[in-house]
């Protein structure tokens, strides 16, 4: 759909708010400013319709959080990652995000969303990931006891994998001095020991991580809170920019 069909389609739905085929229309154009990559103009139409869409809205979140997952720039990804407001709809969606979430270098996040809900069980996807997540983290021990009685190569890689980095801290750990530093610190989300770092871009990430706060539009004053949540989004993607500029991409066992 080009611009002016979205326009036409807004114009329609506008105008025949009665009329029960206007959520199809809805749907329609959601999914393509999926296929245009525009996830804002996506998320807002599926906001602005929620009371049309009825019962195809947790279909359509899961479109979406796919398309996220796959398409999605990193520091937006990040961000909706990142947002306690988002919540994921299905077991698959979660585990695209896992999987983008280490590839990017936050298993400590990717670790949180695979086990948030107990309820949906652990098969073998979601061990390998959750195994994958603990390496990244560091956590070896973690890895191999989340992949007992795993079978597959995949599995048997990480374990080796597990090995390697057991045998890696055992070195480090004999070598080391001092101090632990922020970097190490970053990867264990020792949040609050680094509010007190030196390391100024880790600090304003883990002051970012511990506010829970969610900053909403104030009705009463749309302009100036709508420039502040402007602001702060802006804050976040600058944040998020230099993180991933910082550290770099881990290799996919």
């Amino acid at each position: 759909m080009t611009a002016a069909d979205h326009l036409t389609a807004d114009t329609l739905r506008y105008e025949n708010r009665a009329n029960p085929e206007i959520g199809a229309l809805a749907v329609a154009q959601i999914r393509a400013y999926l296929q245009d990559n525009n996830f804002d103009a996506a998320f807002g139409l599926l906001d602005e319709e929620a009371d049309i869409l009825a019962g195809q809205r947790d279909e359509l979140e899961n479109e979406l959080a796919l398309s996220a997952a796959s398409n999605m720039e990193n520091a937006a990804f990040l961000e909706l990652a990142f947002d306690p407001s988002f919540q994921l709809q299905t077991t698959t969606a979660e585990y695209a995000f896992a999987a983008r979430l280490i590839d990017l270098g936050f298993p400590d996040r990717a670790t949180i969303l695979l086990t948030s809900r107990p309820e949906a069980g652990f098969d073998t996807r979601r061990q390998e990931l959750l195994a994958t997540a603990f390496l990244a983290s560091g956590q070896p021990g973690s890895a191999r006891e989340v992949l007992e009685g795993v079978a597959g190569n995949q599995a048997e890689l990480l374990r080796l994998a597990a090995d390697d980095l057991s045998a890696g801290d055992q070195v480090s750990a004999d070598l080391s001095i001092g101090e632990e530093q922020p970097a190490s610190q970053w990867r264990r989300g020792a949040w609050q020991e680094l509010l007190q770092s030196d390391d100024t871009l880790l600090q304003a990430a883990s002051s970012a991580v511990n506010d829970n706060a969610i900053t909403d539009l104030d009705d009463q004053e749309p302009l100036a809170s709508g420039r502040n949540l402007a602001e702060e989004a802006s804050r976040t993607r600058d944040l998020l920019d230099a993180l991933l500029q910082r550290f770099q991409t881990p290799e996919p066992l």
